[in-house]
């Protein structure tokens, strides 16, 4: 029965309302204190009258120092949001914020002393409990609440993220209902503990996992349940080696179905390579624990860009956007890492340039030659391409670029981007008629020495490409022959005159014989009239005993030129003359020359 409510409270125990909080008279001398308390004795009788939304606790109430947030305080107050609590509080008694759904909570300076019911049991949104730094009771480390010196587990957040929880090694007593239905599948304990409070595991429905290190476990103090609402056919117990034994006679831990001794993992790895993938593809990355047979293989995924790609907690990633991410596997147990690097490209990577190279840039009549298209980006969706031909007579391709020549003339072959038709590329390929044999007019000659005679060379086909024709001689020294397969006798022999075909390089040959038969002229010099050299080139040296006018003729008896001729050694410029044979005449005197 509340005495003094509302308006009328004025003794130790009354209740009044300011605000939006309810509280309770503690003390009237020497201090007139209050605490926070809810409006019945153990949460709120009427729904409308919970706090909601953001409260800040103030430092008075109605003339009364506020000292303390007294049990079930905000019991239940499900629309909270957060509270602010003043530095006048010194106290927190149990479940002042049980079943609430704040995310966060801070104990201020002045904050010296916690109920011995955990004041956060059941907070399941709860994810850090926070302590000022300059508080001498207590401290917070990653969100969990501990004594100032961390002798003392006293309050584990429910709502904490992370699969695994390893607790400090300083730790030697864990306090009631600590990890009351906690999301945890993993708990390491120290050595050091000795003691375990009531409930502390209540409810850890999820907890696959429990790594003691106590050697020792017959010495710890065990509160009530400990373990309550653990499956204890799911949940292995691991241990220090050669303390299964003690384990499993000794009262609440005997009751779990598996109790083995625990092998630690001490690395990582993963199979595959850093990978490059396309959006809305997928790989699955393989982690493997070491050693082998390490007690607990489990790995945790992430990613540290998941709008580039995800990962789900089998290793499966899942390219989204274009971008990078790393992935990292971790080991459950010891909370070892290792990464790759995944790229995610587009989806479609469209052709951006076509290139066509060819072993050949001329291709005879049905033969054929492989042409060669390269797409870019090389790492582009579609390569194929369509081949074709501007001109089917002279030659047609097939899907794969190869040309087979039909006719002859000039023709282009283009490669176009079936992914991006504006993206092409030619090339100018000539077909030709090669040529299939050659011809001489005459296979042998008789000539005199100094006559000239002229071979005529006959390509096949008549309407090959190529008909030039290279002329060659066994032997200068008999016989000269010129590109035009003009031959010029030089001395008495025998000797054979190749024709050969620039395209196909056939040959055919005419063997010329030399004969010394007199032509009634002189070719040899006298002392009344020189010429020197012959043979000649671009002209020659004469030389006479008198004065006359110097006269050369062809062979068809043509004078060619006409010029006063000295007494003295005079040059002749003759580099004007066709090759042949000619003939020099000054004061009745002749002489035969031929010109190279």
């Amino acid at each position: 029965m509340l005495i003094g409510f509302f308006a009328n409270a004025q003794n130790v125990g009354d209740k009044f309302k300011s605000g939006d909080l309810y509280y309770k008279i503690t003390q009237l001398t020497p201090n007139r204190e209050v605490e926070v308390r809810a409006e019945g004795d153990y949460g709120y009788n009427t729904e409308s009258e919970k706090p909601k939304g953001n409260i800040t606790i103030p430092q008075t109430a109605n003339g009364y120092k506020v000292t303390a947030i007294g049990w079930y305080a905000f019991y239940k107050c499900t629309n909270l949001t957060s509270v602010t609590i003043p530095e006048s509080v010194t106290k927190i008694e149990g479940y002042a914020f049980s079943h609430t759904n704040l995310s966060s909570i801070t104990i201020p300076k002045s904050v010296t002393e916690l109920g011995g019911y955990n004041p956060f049991v059941y907070c399941y949104s709860l994810t850090e409990i926070k302590v000022a730094a300059d508080n001498p009771k207590y401290t917070a480390h990653k969100g969990v609440l501990f004594d100032k010196e961390k002798h003392k587990l006293i309050s584990y957040p429910a709502g904490k993220i992370g699969a695994a929880y390893t607790i400090p090694n300083t730790v030697t007593n864990i306090a009631r209902d600590i990890f009351n239905n906690s999301k945890l599948t993993s708990i390491t304990i120290p050595d050091g503990v000795t003691s375990i409070g009531d409930y502390c595991f209540y409810g850890c429905s999820k907890l696959t996992y429990i790594i003691s290190k106590i050697e020792n476990i017959k010495s710890v103090t065990m509160g009530n349940d400990v373990f309550y609402g653990i499956p204890k056919d799911k949940c292995k117990i691991l241990v220090p080696t050669g303390k299964v034994n003690d384990y499993k006679t000794t009262d609440q831990w005997k009751d779990f179905d598996n109790i083995e001794a625990y092998i630690p993992a001490t690395g990582i790895s993963i199979n595959e390579a850093d990978a490059t993938i396309k959006e809305g593809e997928s790989l699955t990355l393989t982690a493997k624990v070491q050693p082998a047979n390490a007690s607990i293989k489990t790995v945790k995924w992430k990613s540290s860009n998941e709008t580039a790609a995800k990962v789900d907690n089998n290793g499966k990633v899942t390219a989204i956007a274009v971008g990078s991410a790393t992935i990292t596997a971790i080991t459950d147990d010891g909370g070892h890492k290792t990464t790759r690097n995944i790229t995610v490209i587009p989806a479609h990577i469209s052709v951006s340039g076509v290139t066509i190279s060819s072993p050949l840039s001329k291709v005879a009549i049905n033969e054929t030659v492989q042409l060669t298209a390269e797409v870019s980006p090389s790492d582009a969706t579609d390569k194929s391409l369509t081949w074709t031909s501007s001109n089917n007579t002279f030659a047609t391709v097939d899907n794969n670029g190869l040309v087979t020549a039909k006719g002859k003339g000039t023709v282009q072959i283009t490669a176009t981007s079936n992914d991006n038709p504006a993206k092409s590329a030619t090339f100018d390929l000539e077909v030709f008629v090669p040529v299939t044999g050659i011809s001489l007019n005459k296979t042998e000659l008789s000539i005199t020495k100094g006559a000239t005679e002229t071979l005529i060379a006959e390509i096949a086909p008549a309407d090959a490409n190529n008909k030039n024709v290279k002329w060659e001689t066994s032997n200068n020294a008999v016989a000269t022959v010129d590109n035009n397969g003009l031959i010029t006798a030089i001395a008495k022999g025998t000797v054979k005159i190749i024709a050969t075909s620039e395209d196909g390089n056939l040959t055919d040959t005419c063997t010329v014989t030399v004969s010394n038969k007199s032509t009634g002229i002189e070719d040899i010099n006298s002392s009344a009239f020189k010429l020197y050299p012959n043979p000649v080139k671009d002209g020659f040296t004469i030389e006479t005993s008198k004065p006359g006018i110097l006269e050369i003729y062809n062979l068809s008896g043509s004078k060619l030129i006409s010029l006063p001729g000295t007494s003295d050694k005079q040059f002749i410029d003759v580099s004007h003359l066709q090759s042949g044979i000619y003939f020099a005449k000054i004061n009745g005197k002749t002489i035969k020359f031929v010109k190279k």
